[in-house]
């Protein structure tokens, strides 16, 4: 760096051109480097440079134009809490109709298992003399083989 600087010390004692953008050194004029990049971020096009009393001046003018505000604020407010509010309501018709339907559900489940049961409860007698049944020629069948088991000995 201090080689870099030295050598543009002494182009600039022959009168050799040292200012080239992008170069890093102390004693560049870098007002030519922001010109070229601000020319290129405004298409081409130099800002407008003003005093600060026309700065002022431009923005007491805009100022004027934007209209006063009359009336009550908070409508937007209001108009947020009513849709708030309406979707609330919304939400609440929805979850009372879910636990309507839930209600349902339990419902027709309880009165199929009554149903079962009652059906149990009609058809057990008859069950039992089946079972009865069954047991009874088990134990006949079993006993004829007993029997028979006995008198081939």
């Amino acid at each position: 760096m201090v080689e870099r600087t030295e050598k543009r010390r002494q182009a600039a004692e022959k009168g050799e051109d040292t200012d080239t953008p992008g170069s890093f050194d102390d004693d560049a004029d870098w007002t030519d480097i922001y010109q070229n990049t601000q020319e290129a971020d405004t298409g081409g096009f130099r800002s407008q440079r003003l005093s600060d009393e026309e700065t002022l001046a431009l923005l007491d003018e805009a100022g004027s134009y934007i209209p006063e505000r009359t009336g009550p604020r908070r409508s937007r407010y209001l108009k947020r809490e009513r849709n708030r509010w309406r979707a609330v309501r919304q939400l609440d018709k929805h979850k009372k109709i879910e636990k309507k339907h839930a209600n349902i559900r339990k419902d027709l489940g309880r009165k199929r298992r009554v149903k079962e049961v009652k059906y149990v409860l009609e058809t057990a007698e008859q069950v039992r003399e089946v079972e009865k049944a069954y047991r009874e020629r088990v134990l006949r069948d079993t006993l004829k083989a007993n029997m028979s088991a006995g008198l081939n000995e």
